[in-house]
């Protein structure tokens, strides 16, 4: 007969109860591409009773083959002062800039929703909205 201790027993049982809790995490994306001095929104609608884990905006040039810049993810409210804090990195994107940022649950969706504007003067861009997320 198999002996095992109390203490063994219940680290087994945590062990379990930690991979059954543990939700998986995944991901849906959306890319847009647009010419230069417009805003754009972009938006990708999750399952219902999701919960977003991490927001991720890229950009490239529309003649790059891969996404080589980043977005801010979380930009401040607009002002006139705080303008470089919105801009895309690294500088040959600081003409493109994250404007909102929005993840609302709304008639049983939930959706993260971003607006970003690609300067008058800037070259025509691709943007991707990642979002990763777990379901209850």
């Amino acid at each position: 007969m198999l002996r095992i201790s109390f203490s063994a027993t219940v680290i087994i049982a945590m062990l379990f109860s930690n991979n059954v809790v543990m939700a998986q995490v995944k991901s849906r994306c959306r890319t847009k591409n647009w010419d230069h001095g417009t805003n754009q929104a972009i938006a990708v609608t999750l399952p219902e009773g999701s919960s977003t884990q991490e927001i991720i905006i890229s950009v490239k040039n529309l003649e790059d083959k891969d996404f080589e810049g980043t977005c801010p993810n979380a930009p401040p409210p607009p002002t006139l002062l705080n303008g470089f804090e919105k801009q895309c990195t690294p500088g040959k994107f600081a003409d493109t800039a994250t404007e909102w940022v929005r993840d609302e649950d709304e008639d049983g969706k939930h959706t993260v929703t971003i607006d970003i504007k690609n300067d008058d003067q800037a070259p025509p861009r691709t943007v991707k909205l990642c979002v990763k997320y777990t379901t209850e």
